[in-house]
């Protein structure tokens, strides 16, 4: 579990979900399904 979590918290992330190494600004998941907003914190 510890290896796992490290490697999560690496990993670059686009409104608290995880995006790809290459694509920061595409959302991994289409806006009609974003529940868990982190808008506020930006």
């Amino acid at each position: 579990y510890a290896c796992r979590k490290t490697l999560a918290d690496s990993r670059p992330r686009v409104r608290g979900r995880f995006a790809k190494n290459d694509d920061f600004n595409d959302p991994t998941v289409p806006n009609s399904r974003r529940h868990y907003d982190d808008d506020e914190e930006e």
